[in-house]
């Protein structure tokens, strides 16, 4: 969607390099948001019905200490206060689903923003603007500046000049 950076251009750890179209995913954590919205209301429907089957079944204990009700009655309740049981903890398992899902999305979402894993230069471009690019390619090529390795061919006979020269800097062997 948009290529920040240009050959020869020097960037920071963490500046921006390239965004890419994140438009599907958007629409993808709004419909995930709106069905983590329902399965919420679907919880509070399945403790509502928890909550009723609990208050009937205290209704037909006190029934049955009046002689009012029978064992099948209470069974049957018990049983619908299951299934409510199981119903209520299926809803909360879709809600643990859908948080997952909104958090891969919106991990997804930031890694439409490319940026620089280190500071350098960048020294080629490895795709365009419009291009498609697949998860995991490169959009460009950068080189560390902070350190630098140098290879230098010494003639021999001076290399006793500069032995007997103080190096300065990190890292220098002779």
């Amino acid at each position: 969607l948009e290529m920040v950076v240009e050959v020869g251009q020097r960037v920071e750890r963490g500046e921006l390099l390239a965004r890419l179209d994140e438009e599907r995913l958007v629409l993808e954590r709004t419909r995930t948001t709106a069905e983590r919205a329902a399965a919420e209301s679907t919880i509070a429907e399945e403790r509502a019905a928890v909550d009723r089957q609990v208050s009937e079944i205290e209704s037909l204990q006190t029934a049955a200490q009046l002689g009012a009700s029978n064992a099948r009655e209470r069974r049957d309740a018990e049983m619908i206060l299951a299934q409510a049981q199981s119903r209520l903890e299926k809803a909360r398992l879709d809600l643990e689903v859908y948080d997952a899902r909104l958090a891969l999305l919106d991990r997804r979402l930031s890694d439409m923003r490319i940026v620089a894993p280190f500071a350098g230069v960048v020294t080629r471009k490895l795709t365009d603007l419009g291009e498609w690019i697949a998860e995991g390619d490169s959009v460009c090529e950068i080189v560390a500046t902070d350190e630098l390795e140098v290879v230098l061919n010494v003639p021999q006979g001076q290399m006793a000049a500069l032995a007997s020269r103080p190096l300065t800097g990190e890292g220098l062997v002779v």
